[in-house]
């Protein structure tokens, strides 16, 4: 998806499951590449959770 290859989610019933299996800080990091990478491109959509 992050390289445009393959759509997302088309409709709500889609649901995306993530499945760790391995160490946490292993996936924070890939999850920050991830979300620099989309900042970067200028897509996604993000939500402030600091209610």
């Amino acid at each position: 998806m992050l390289a445009g290859v393959c759509r997302g989610r088309r409709s709500d019933e889609e649901i995306t499951l993530f499945d760790s299996v391995g160490i946490g800080a292993q996936d924070l990091a890939v999850a920050d590449v991830l979300i620099r990478a989309d900042r970067a491109r200028g897509i996604g959509t993000e939500i402030d959770l600091s209610l």
